[in-house]
């Protein structure tokens, strides 16, 4: 009885959750889960989502803050291959912050990001995704 309650109150916590349900979602996604060593935020989303398996190459990259944020840099490095910066334009903060991104050729990527609140603090994260 105490173990049904315990494995509850933990799927109550996994669902609610943004982050983890983010990776959840994409656990049962063609069968692939997120990569081992990535890193996601609690409360930020992104796109393309953290071990997403992309059929083309993403337009952009998007995170969704739970409070206003400024995206500083956003980094691809291809495996195997160098980093590449893609450009942040300036923007105001807000809770939603995207960068375009180049063209990206089949393969494994990560991607780090970091963005900064308006009173400073700053929060960074990773995400690894696949471009068929």
């Amino acid at each position: 009885m105490r173990k049904s309650i315990m494995l509850a109150a933990i799927a109550a916590v996994l669902a609610a959750s943004p982050a983890l349900a983010q990776q959840q979602g994409h656990a049962g996604h063609g069968g692939h889960a997120p990569a081992a060593g990535s890193q996601a935020q609690a409360g930020v989303v992104t796109t393309p989502a953290d071990g997403a398996m992309l059929t083309g190459s993403p337009e952009a990259f998007t995170a969704t803050f739970p409070h206003p944020m400024t995206l500083r840099s956003v980094t691809i490095t291809p495996q195997g291959r160098p980093a590449i910066q893609a450009p942040v334009a300036a923007a105001a903060a807000t809770t939603r912050v995207s960068a375009a991104l180049p063209r990206l050729a089949p393969g494994s990527y990560t991607l780090a990001w970091t963005a900064q609140g308006a009173d400073g603090h700053t929060m960074n994260g990773s995400i690894r995704f696949m471009v068929h």
